[in-house]
């Protein structure tokens, strides 16, 4: 399953713990991610570096990585 996160601070942070924990069981795998607080992230000893911008997030880049799963962790104003 690809999963991409939207949203790496302190529940983001959360959340990628938890795929790590499970990524052997349920197959996971981060494919990517965007904050525009935070550059890149390590998951499984690989760096994974944000998208530059939101708008990079459409549909041919969903389709191009497979993405089966969004998790979302953002502040609840936004």
């Amino acid at each position: 399953m690809n999963i991409f996160f939207i949203g790496m601070g302190n529940m983001g942070q959360h959340r990628l713990k938890s795929v790590e924990k499970l990524y052997k069981k349920f197959n996971l795998n981060v494919v990517g991610f965007y904050d525009p607080n935070v550059s890149s992230i390590f998951f499984r000893e690989k760096e994974i570096h944000s998208l530059n911008n939101i708008n990079e997030l459409n549909y041919d880049f969903v389709k191009l990585n497979k993405i089966d799963l969004f998790i979302i962790g953002i502040p609840h104003s936004l």
